[in-house]
């Protein structure tokens, strides 16, 4: 309990210092479309800025992927009487070089260079309950920025606990971002996941396990203003379409597949997660993390 309590202490400590300082927040008023001479492109017919709409769902689609609900633990479940307490560590391999980064993030508009990857940390509870059910919340913030989310998921373990067999688990979660006022997110995935627990030296238990999700995104943007040096312009401000999670000609989503282990002693449980993200183009590799106190 004193080791997760430090973890915790100094996790709350990094995302504090991080706060201060926002250079990986993104900010939406460059992503317009542009004419020849720099410009930025007026609908003929309304006189408003147009803004870049491509651009705005390959953005949304890698921090969807960012910010989506990942599993980071295996298909048991903590018992009809039991909870896990945790906190997670990812790396997120995002497309750093392609311009709708640096035309959004706040270090590529102070002219400083991207990284290859964000990092998020995570705080989530679980909270078994009887037929091999489990509820469960927390929340993932982005390093050097004020963005996080917030979430709820559910499992539910159609086989669990049998000797010769894997444990086989269904998934369902969903993932709201907060912090930028400019960025509608919501993220839900669902899927299917299987592992199996085995005994080591009678005081550990190694427990790889793998799966897969089905992640969609809905994405919107509230009005935003191409050049807020000046409020009289009002007739400039322009927003996006809206892309929601599902549409009358197609669905904004992806597949994802993850591989992982989970080494536990006592009521400790360490994971280590890889997550692939087929969403051509923008795919989001990850790999994360996790330490929990199961009890």
């Amino acid at each position: 309990m004193r080791t997760l309590g430090l973890a915790v202490a100094s996790a709350l400590l990094v995302v504090a210092a991080s706060a201060l300082a926002a250079p990986n927040d993104l900010v939406l008023n460059d992503l317009v479309l542009r004419n020849a001479d720099g410009t930025p492109q007026t609908n003929p017919d309304t006189g408003l800025v147009m803004g870049d709409q491509v651009a705005f769902q390959a953005l949304t689609t890698e921090l969807g992927q960012v910010f989506a609900p990942r599993p980071l633990t295996a298909a048991e479940t903590p018992g009809h009487a039991g909870f896990d307490i945790g906190i997670d560590y990812t790396l997120h391999f995002i497309n750093s070089q392609q311009s709708y980064w640096t035309r959004t993030a706040e270090r590529a508009l102070e002219g400083r260079a991207m990284p290859p990857l964000f990092q998020t940390l995570g705080v989530r509870v679980r909270k078994g309950l009887p037929f091999s059910l489990e509820v469960g919340g927390g929340g993932q913030y982005l390093f050097e920025s004020h963005m996080f989310a917030v979430g709820a998921d559910a499992k539910w373990s159609l086989n669990e606990g049998f000797i010769w067999f894997p444990d086989l688990a269904l998934l369902f979660s969903v993932n709201r971002l907060i912090g930028n006022d400019q960025i509608d997110l919501t993220m839900g995935a669902a899927g299917a996941e299987l592992s199996k627990t085995f005994g080591l030296f009678g005081m550990m238990r190694l427990c790889p396990y793998a799966g897969y999700n089905f992640v969609v995104i809905n994405a919107a943007s509230a009005v935003i203003d191409p050049d807020e040096s000046s409020s009289d312009n009002i007739g400039g401000n322009f927003t996006f379409d809206q892309i929601p999670m599902f549409g009358p000609s197609a669905v904004n989503g992806f597949h994802r597949a993850f591989v992982g282990l989970l080494i536990g002693s006592f009521i400790f449980d360490l994971s280590v997660e890889g997550d692939f993200n087929f969403a051509g183009a923008q795919a989001v590799h990850q790999l994360g993390f996790k330490l929990a106190l199961d009890f």
